[in-house]
């Protein structure tokens, strides 16, 4: 039997779950998501999509995001 897909195991999830990518674009948003957020957040960055300061400095920090920036500054 496959393994199960990314996009599956989302679904499978009863609340809503969105999944990010290193540049913290949304590439995947379960049932529960898209009731929540509309049909369209999957494609956008994540932040346009929740606007939560702490939500979003998580997922910057695990994205490896603001280590990028640091380096830059």
């Amino acid at each position: 039997m496959p393994a199960p897909s990314a996009e599956e195991l989302i679904e499978a999830v009863p609340n809503a779950m969105l999944a990010v990518d290193r540049s913290t674009r949304l590439i995947l948003a379960n049932a529960a998501a898209r009731e929540l957020f509309g049909a369209g957040p999957v494609g956008r960055p994540f932040v346009t999509a929740i606007r939560h300061p702490q939500i979003n400095d998580a997922v910057e920090t695990h994205s490896g995001r603001d280590r990028a920036r640091a380096r830059r500054s």
